[in-house]
């Protein structure tokens, strides 16, 4: 008889911890829940506030609003091309009034001597 009372209160102290066991997994995953679903709010908001920057940033930057804003604020105006074509081959009259300062190399790129020798020294002797 002691035996059988003895497997009962064993059992039900079992039944007990696997009871409290259950309960905190229960919780733990409910708090994982909502861990998850506050992550997905927040995840909506930053989409939304990128979206919200996207359009913000095209608007800033349209061709034709950034013509307005330099023509009228800062006084710009596009140059035209004969004033460009002038630049570019250093035409000394056309650059005498000119307020765009280009910077032409001393010599060509394309011509200057890129000789190689065996000796290691570049072709300089």
């Amino acid at each position: 008889m002691k035996g059988f009372i003895l497997k009962h209160i064993i059992a039900f102290i079992l039944v007990i911890l696997s009871g409290t066991l259950l309960m905190d997994v229960a919780q733990r995953v409910q708090k994982v829940e909502r861990e998850i679903k506050r992550s997905e709010r927040e995840i909506v908001r930053e989409e939304e506030a990128i979206r919200t920057l996207k359009a913000e940033w095209a608007y800033l930057n349209d061709p034709s609003r950034l013509e307005v804003l330099a023509v009228g604020g800062l006084g710009l105006a596009s140059p035209d091309a004969l004033k460009l074509v002038s630049d570019m081959y250093g035409d000394e009259r056309a650059n005498s009034n000119s307020s765009v300062f280009i910077p032409r190399p001393t010599k060509s790129p394309l011509h200057m001597d890129i000789s190689f020798s065996s000796d290691g020294n570049g072709g300089s002797r």
